[in-house]
């Protein structure tokens, strides 16, 4: 069967999105039970229209954007290329694909089998964007023959209302073992770290919040370092915010860094904290890397993130946009470091609960 595995963004983009579709069409087209074709937004760090990528054993497509906006475009070709597939899997949100999504099923009536990693919300001028998106989404999920998603709670929102129940899946993202694991002997700094893209589409991180958050921390005189890891075009004014709150030779931008030199930073965390203010964030891939790497968390509160993180076992959990509860937290994780080490423990073991990519891939294959 000839499966086309669409998603805007994919590697060598970084991100938790990406992360999720590089691995599922890896492991998809490593299994030989489909012919793959994947199709993607032409990047930057990607300029070439069509690329052969070895490590996923399959053509990844590149479309120019018409126009292309950050990690969106929209692709009228697609509609096109889409001709000869028999099925259609889906990574969305995927800004300037779902309109031609929407087309190839009306026209086709072929199979649509599509994977939601979040609702989009937005703030500022995306808040409007995203509004009209989100009417172009619900129709998408409408038409679509299947849905996914990563956790029971997230299936109850707002976005899926009217949407058939028998048509949502429960399948969560998997995770590596092998590649994140815990370190042979666990730091002793107060090292809080953040992992995620640093761009105004992602806003829902709360980077500001967590700086704020951080800045007391220092002025209580607790001896700690706040890194974080991810780029994007927000980066240069969450600096200029460390520098206005004098934290700025506390705090470590390491930019974008390798696959293979993630594993070893989250190794030397002390707690992974990812501070979302809102409902946006449904999963939060970083979360399980950092548990699988032995490191407990800090999380918001928000449908999904709630599944994946036991409160008060591997971490906790606090409001969205709570800077107080934040600030507690933190506190907490440098006033009790051998509680925090209890939960490093615990949050490997519930990290061994999910499956691996193979697992997940042919979870999400019995769909199509």
């Amino acid at each position: 069967m000839r499966v086309a595995f669409i998603s805007a963004v994919f590697p060598p983009t970084q991100g938790g999105m990406c992360t999720v579709a590089g691995a599922e069409a890896r492991a998809m087209s490593r299994s030989g039970t489909h012919q793959i074709e994947i199709f993607t937004l032409q990047t930057d760090d990607s300029r070439q229209n069509l690329v052969i990528d070895r490590s996923c054993d399959a053509p990844v497509i590149r479309l120019r954007g018409f126009p292309r906006i950050s990690l969106s475009g929209f692709v009228p070709q697609l509609l096109w290329k889409l001709r000869t597939c028999d099925v259609v899997y889906a990574h969305l949100p995927a800004y300037g694909f779902m309109e031609v999504l929407i087309l190839w099923k009306i026209f086709t009536r072929r199979r649509l089998v599509v994977t939601l990693h979040m609702d989009p919300v937005g703030t500022g001028f995306f808040k409007y964007i995203f509004k009209i998106e989100r009417i172009v989404l619900r129709a998408l999920l409408r038409v679509a023959d299947r849905i996914r998603v990563s956790t029971q709670n997230f299936s109850r929102e707002k976005i899926f209302k009217n949407i058939k129940r028998e048509k949502i899946s429960i399948i969560p993202f998997g995770i590596d073992l092998k590649r994140f694991y815990p370190a042979a002997k666990p730091t002793n700094k107060n090292i809080f770290l953040f992992v995620g893209r640093l761009s105004r589409t992602h806003y829902f991180k709360g980077v500001e919040l967590l700086l704020r958050a951080f800045h007391v921390i220092v002025q209580k005189n607790f001896d700690a370092e706040l890194w974080i890891v991810g780029d994007g075009d927000e980066r240069a004014q969450y600096e200029r915010i460390t520098e206005k709150l004098h934290i700025s030779k506390k705090v470590r931008f390491f930019g974008a860094v390798s696959d293979d030199a993630l594993p070893e930073i989250y190794r030397q965390a002390r707690v992974m904290v990812l501070p979302s203010t809102d409902s946006s964030e449904t999963f939060g891939l970083v979360l399980l890397e950092a548990m699988a790497s032995g490191v407990p968390v800090i999380a918001s509160d928000v449908p999904g993130v709630d599944q994946l993180v036991v409160r008060d076992v591997v971490g906790k959990l606090i409001d969205p946009g709570n800077e107080q509860e934040l600030v507690d937290a933190l506190v907490d994780a440098c006033t009790f470091p051998e509680e925090w080490s209890h939960r490093a423990i615990a949050a490997r073991r519930h990290a061994e609960q999910f499956g691996d990519w193979t697992t997940i891939a042919s979870r999400v294959s019995d769909l199509l």
